[in-house]
């Protein structure tokens, strides 16, 4: 498996086993993953899945790059309330989030950032290969 990572800001790299990573992340102490909200995808997956897509909502979802799909209301809606309940229950700094380019992604964490006090993170957007 061949995993490649890039990065949309400048960084000390290092050699770390192959992967190329920035120093500042060379020994995470606690990594957390979020997976974006329920997205427009979702929801086409769904109706596609009920047979219940038409012509006109499929082409539109079609000719949509998938990095453009957005939140619905109810994904905002889950990343307000997970951002909620993180800064209510988890006792964790974070010193920095990185987010893929995906709008999903970022709406997502834009919101939990908010939610949960957490505006002051660094954000960094990155996109993830595994090929």
């Amino acid at each position: 498996m061949n995993l490649n990572f890039q990065y949309s800001v400048s960084a000390g790299y290092s050699d770390l086993e192959g992967l190329r990573l920035p120093v500042a992340m060379q020994d995470p102490r606690d990594l957390r993953f979020i997976r974006h909200g329920e997205s427009e995808g979702n929801i086409f997956n769904s109706l596609q899945e009920k047979s219940a897509l038409t012509p006109e909502l499929e082409a539109i979802f079609l000719s949509t790059p998938n990095n453009f799909l957005r939140l619905t209301q109810k994904g905002e809606q889950q990343a307000q309330q997970l951002g909620e309940w993180w800064s209510e229950n988890m006792q964790l700094k974070i010193d920095r989030a990185i987010t893929s380019y995906y709008i999903r992604a970022e709406e997502t964490a834009g919101i939990f950032a908010k939610a949960a006090g957490l505006e002051n993170s660094i954000w960094r957007k990155t996109s993830f290969h595994i090929s």
